[in-house]
């Protein structure tokens, strides 16, 4: 199999944008100023009932096959601890097009920082970490994209609004750089 090596950059708002949105404290003024509480908007949205998850992601090898994209959702994880993670992505493809293998990017995401994953953008089925101990992240998702890839993993139903490509179909594997 043919491995491909992915460098790993620093997350930044300006080079994670084509992919959905780095969120870190913003700059400007905020959209709505309470007591104690500002707020400014974000670019999360879903087309059906939003479901928030408690999710752990534990260590693994920074090695994977397989991509995936969800129609209709922008999925945002929130890590709970002030720890780093990498995602994997890729630009969103047309309708039955895989991404280049050597398209997709992998970005350090800082510590106290979350990820909007864009509509239809690929991304790696887990998050990689720099280190052994499990990280546990809030994750906003579609209830109905979630339901049919639980369906999809225990029951072999086909997904609807999720697509997944596994790229040792085409003899390649993926690996982060250290």
């Amino acid at each position: 199999m043919n491995e491909q090596i992915i460098p790993i950059e620093p997350a930044q708002v300006s080079s994670f944008a084509p992919y959905g949105e780095l969120l870190l404290p913003p700059p400007g003024e905020p959209v709505y100023r309470g007591i104690q509480a500002s707020t400014w908007p974000t670019g999360f949205r879903c087309e059906d009932e939003v479901r928030l998850m408690y999710t752990r992601f534990g260590w693994q090898e920074p090695t994977f096959t397989k991509l995936e994209r969800h129609q209709g959702i922008t999925q945002t994880f929130v890590a709970l601890a002030p720890r780093s993670f990498i995602m994997v992505v890729a630009a969103a493809t047309p309708d039955d097009v895989w991404p280049e293998a050597d398209s997709l990017c992998a970005f350090l995401v800082p510590p106290g920082a979350a990820v909007i994953i864009g509509d239809r953008v690929w991304h790696a089925l887990d998050r990689f970490l720099l280190e052994p101990e499990p990280l546990d992240c809030l994750m906003l998702t579609s209830a109905g994209v979630q339901a049919e890839l639980e369906d999809h993993y225990t029951k072999g139903t086909t997904p609807t609004r999720t697509d997944v490509v596994d790229f040792t179909e085409r003899g390649i594997g993926f690996r982060l750089s250290s």
